[in-house]
């Protein structure tokens, strides 16, 4: 696939190019292409102000067009075979999609289905061979870029996807993609689908007035291209927040217990080319709510399959719950090569929590407060509830995304195992999973002990029930 960003203003840091038309007789010339049965047309457009019903988006000669009638979507042979109801907005990207199944036509603009659209049934070929022109009188003034036919009629789903940012490059039932990325000087317009329908800028392959000109800093897309983005994360843990100060407590920095590698690769997890990330030891000087209490791992996550985690990112939580770079104190910066991602988090003896929805990875800061019952996240009581606010679930000690009291692969054994086995009142320091409260003490009893905090977890009176970690 290709990936793709749409901006409202067409703005974007890496644009694909497109073409942008006269008005007057600026065209790309093809051989005929012909779409029979099922059938779906998709391009973007940026029409210029003005729109007078007569401009082309791509045609033939002899009264086939689809094209922007007043401003609207319109698609006609002898007579109009599709009317759209919604305006197309001028000098900004829309994406358009028209569809045939069966004879029975639809029309998306921006991934929604224009319904109030009027339609005519019809089962009859339609050509074409010209793009930004039809017959005489009828140039598109603007831009446009990505056209793409198919012998299949495509599904919302689909459409929807190419609207919101990943765009297929070749799929089932493709013919034809142009995607207008060549250079300005050349005059070949290349088809990079099965239909392989390769055109010329103007009327033929030389240079002349009637070339749409080709423009790569304001296209509707924004290609695959690695960048970084900024997120800026909030989130509490539950064991070592304070519930009076309103911060967490940072008592493994304190006794020099947190360590400058990250925990996670030890622990079995994928980080990637991130694996083995470290920490100047002066970063855990710092004191105050800015004070460091533990390593988090940040996830980006698939948008339509966010059990696909793209890229995994160790990063800071301090104690006023920001999650920060490794400078301790910058909000995390993360390479980024699509538009948007579900974002997670992690740690090493909390459930993970995930936002239930992707969000657009651009070029603003991204900030997500887990802390706050506006952001919604995925699953069903994905985090414990405070006066006013909400915490990750502490009690998982083996990261098995279940917290358990009884019953096999329980979290209280590895609390037990943890000071010896033998003596539940023994306890032991250090950086263990096990220290659920995270005061760098494991204990199985008494006073702040870690066995507390499961059973508090899955809800303090059955010891059979368990807490599911709400990731997919």
């Amino acid at each position: 696939t290709v990936i793709a960003m749409f901006a409202g203003n067409g703005s974007c840091a890496y644009c694909g190019g497109a073409l942008s038309f006269d008005g007057s007789d600026d065209r790309v010339s093809l051989p005929e292409v012909v779409l029979q049965g099922d059938m779906t047309i998709e391009c973007w457009v940026a029409p210029a102000s003005g729109v007078d019903g007569a401009d082309v988006i791509l045609g033939d000669g002899s009264g086939a067009a689809l094209d922007l009638d007043g401003g609207t979507v319109r698609l006609r042979r002898d007579s109009t075979l599709l009317q759209g109801s919604v305006t197309i907005a001028p000098n900004q990207w829309s994406h358009i999609a028209i569809t045939r199944s069966a004879g029975n036509w639809r029309l998306f603009v921006n991934g929604s289905e224009d319904l109030a659209a009027f339609s005519v049934y019809d089962t009859s070929d339609f050509h074409f061979d010209r793009l930004g022109m039809g017959e005489a009188q009828t140039a598109f003034a603007g831009g446009i870029d990505e056209v793409r036919t198919w012998q299949v009629a495509r599904s919302a789903a689909g459409i929807m996807d190419t609207w919101t940012g990943v765009v297929p490059a070749m799929g089932s039932g493709s013919l034809n993609v142009w995607r207008f990325d060549g250079s300005a000087d050349q005059q070949f317009v290349l088809d990079l689908g099965p239909g392989e329908a390769h055109g010329t800028r103007g009327v033929d392959a030389l240079p002349g007035t009637d070339d749409p000109q080709v423009f790569y800093s304001n296209g509707p897309l924004r290609l695959s291209c690695p960048r970084t983005a900024t997120l800026s994360l909030e989130a509490w843990l539950q064991g070592p927040h304070d519930h009076q100060t309103g911060l967490m407590r940072d008592d493994l920095r304190v006794a020099g217990l947190l360590p400058t590698v990250e925990p996670y690769t030890a622990r079995g997890m994928d980080l990637g080319v991130r694996a083995g990330a470290t920490v100047q030891p002066a970063v855990l000087s710092t004191t105050g709510p800015d004070a460091i209490v533990d390593w988090v791992l940040v996830e980006l996550r698939d948008a339509e399959h966010p059990e696909v985690v793209l890229s995994a990112v160790p990063a800071l939580i301090q104690r006023d719950g920001d999650v920060v770079g490794l400078d301790g104190t910058s909000p995390l910066q993360v390479q980024v090569d699509r538009p948007q991602y579900h974002i997670g988090l992690r740690h090493r003896n909390h459930l993970g929590v995930m936002t239930a929805a992707p969000l657009i990875v651009g070029d603003a800061t991204v900030c997500v407060d887990f802390r706050s019952s506006g952001t919604a996240c995925f699953g069903s009581e994905a985090r414990a509830e405070g006066p006013g606010y909400l915490l990750l679930w502490a009690g998982n000690c083996n990261l098995d995304q279940m917290i358990r009291y009884v019953g096999v692969a329980n979290d209280r054994d590895v609390v037990l195992s943890d000071i010896g086995g033998q003596v539940p009142t023994a306890n032991v320091l250090g950086y263990y999973d096990s220290d659920l409260n995270m005061d760098g003490v494991v204990k199985y009893a008494g006073h702040a002990n870690d066995r507390d905090v499961i059973l508090i977890s899955i809800g303090g009176l059955l010891p059979t029930q368990v807490r599911t970690e709400q990731l997919p």
